[in-house]
């Protein structure tokens, strides 16, 4: 049965750990695969979480509806299948402690025969999970310090963390109240964590953001919902400055958080396709190269048949010449023309042979180096300009053939030349799209290590070819490439997602990955 799961599940085997390190790649809550299965749910928003001493604790905060509690319930679910020696849902490399025990305080725990309040029956559970003695313990609570004062809430949260933190449990906690935030924020052992929201739909996107608080956009909801703007006015102005300021502050640090995923991932792919061009160009500048110096040997080749049948010419025409008695010197012309045409054949060898062998030319340094100087560049053909400088002028933009691409300082010199008049320059413009691609990738037979550069080589080209998604066939067989190659293309900046292939996502040979 466990085989069976984590075949259906694409689970991989957890790394466990007595340090106290909880590490998520890319997890799924198992019940929320069966209802894409199911069809009842479009897709699961992975989830990603660490924990690493000297953290303890992650508070987690945002919007109702936002995932909260489904990020809880995944990381107990997950902690529970991997001690009970299950494969968990989540990428290669996550690992989980040796819980020796797992407490949840997740729902309503009213009881009217055991005559408890919900916070009467949410402190008795705090208390049993504080004077658990099993170690390492995890704890999830959710909404903790809820049904009561908010400031007395509050305070008790901040003391029970606290206390947990002291005794070295793992927990997970979630929270509306914006004084618990403050204290996660600033408390050794603590980190803030939030679900990402969506402010121009006013919908949750389900993302889990590491070390930001996040907003309860309440208000906003509630305009969504279409709550009466009179009624949602003077909410506001019954807000105090010190609870509105909050919430504006962690509204702005999540735009400047998302501009700079959004800037990130533009960096990466950029970067991913100039190196990809880079390859390419080298590729393309050393294949002209060898064409270069076979149109040379094969024009030699046809010079030295042109003078081994001008040599038997001349030769029968001497003869004749002799047999006809001519004049010495009509001879002796004859012969010197044809030691000019040997000649000028030898010279041409010379020049190829140099040609074939790329002598390394004299490496100059360069005076100064900033934007619009010129510049030659180790291992690459041709001048360039420099366009701007990176890192103290460590790394150098460079504008060459058409293209502007990052070198190492250390690899520019003075070029041997001085700048030709662009009449006689040759631009080679080099463009992924002229590699010819199908939407389908065939890697069957191939080796896990043999093909991961094969993948990289052919999403470069489909991105810069607009492709919006394409098919990487991988086969059955023991599942191990696979795996292999499921694991690059998580991690690989190109992909937006994947998932199994078929017309109804059912085809475990095949891998369909969805391109930014």
């Amino acid at each position: 049965m466990r085989a069976r799961l984590a075949i259906r599940w694409e689970a991989t085997a957890p790394e466990l750990n007595d340090g106290g390190v909880v590490r998520l790649y890319r997890a799924r809550h198992p019940l929320l695969i069966e209802r894409v299965r199911e069809r009842k749910l479009k897709e699961v928003v992975p989830l990603t979480i660490e924990i690493v001493p000297p953290v303890r604790s992650v508070v987690i905060s945002g919007p109702n509806a936002g995932g909260k509690t489904v990020a809880l319930k995944t990381v107990g679910i997950l902690s529970l299948m991997a001690g009970a020696g299950f494969f968990i849902p989540a990428a290669s490399g996550s690992m989980v402690p040796h819980f020796a025990t797992i407490w949840a305080d997740i729902g309503d725990a009213q009881s009217l025969e055991g005559d408890l309040s919900t916070f009467t029956g949410h402190v008795a559970r705090l208390r049993n999970m504080t004077e658990e003695d099993a170690r390492p313990k995890l704890l999830l609570v959710d909404e903790i310090g809820s049904s009561t004062d908010p400031a007395i809430g509050a305070a008790l949260a901040q003391a029970t963390l606290f206390e947990w933190t002291l005794q070295g449990a793992v927990s997970l906690v979630t929270t509306h109240h914006g004084a618990l935030k403050a204290f996660a924020h600033s408390t050794e052992g603590l980190v803030n964590g939030s679900m990402a929201f969506d402010e121009e739909s006013l919908v949750p996107t389900y993302h889990f953001r590491a070390g930001l608080p996040g907003s309860s956009y309440a208000l906003e909801i509630a305009q969504r919902v279409g709550f009466p703007e009179r009624v949602l006015a003077r909410s506001r102005s019954y807000l105090d400055k010190g609870a509105l300021g909050l919430e504006e502050l962690v509204s702005e640090l999540s735009h400047k958080i998302e501009e700079y995923e959004r800037l990130r991932k533009e960096s990466d792919l950029k970067l991913t396709q100039y190196e990809a061009l880079s390859k390419l160009y080298q590729e393309r500048t050393d294949e002209l190269k060898k064409i270069k110096a076979q149109a040379r040997k094969q024009a030699l080749e046809e010079a030295e048949k042109l003078v081994e049948e001008s040599r038997g010419e001349i030769e029968r025409l001497v003869q004749q010449i002799k047999e006809q008695q001519a004049e010495k010197a009509a001879v002796q012309s004859a012969r010197e023309k044809l030691r000019e045409l040997r000649a000028k054949v030898e010279t041409e060898k010379v020049r190829t042979a140099k040609d074939l062998k790329e002598p390394i030319p004299e490496r100059k340094p360069l005076a100064k180096l900033e934007p619009g100087v010129r510049v030659a560049v180790d291992g690459v053909e041709g001048e360039g300009v420099i366009t701007s400088l990176q890192r103290g002028g460590k790394r150098i933009e460079v504008e060459m053939n058409g293209m502007r691409l990052w070198f190492d300082a250390s690899r520019l010199y003075r070029p041997q030349s001085d700048v030709k008049p662009k009449s006689a320059q040759i631009k080679v413009n080099v463009r992924l799209s002229d590699e010819r691609i199908t939407g389908e990738l065939d890697l069957r037979g191939k080796l896990g290590d043999e093909a991961i550069p094969i993948i990289d080589r052919y999403l470069a080209v489909a991105a810069e070819q607009r492709y919006p998604s394409v098919k990487i066939i991988h086969g059955k067989g023991t599942g191990a490439l696979r795996v292999k190659v499921r694991e690059f293309l998580q991690r690989h900046p190109l992909v937006k997602g994947i998932y199994d292939g078929g017309a109804n996502q059912d085809d475990f040979g095949s891998t369909v990955v969805e391109l930014y």
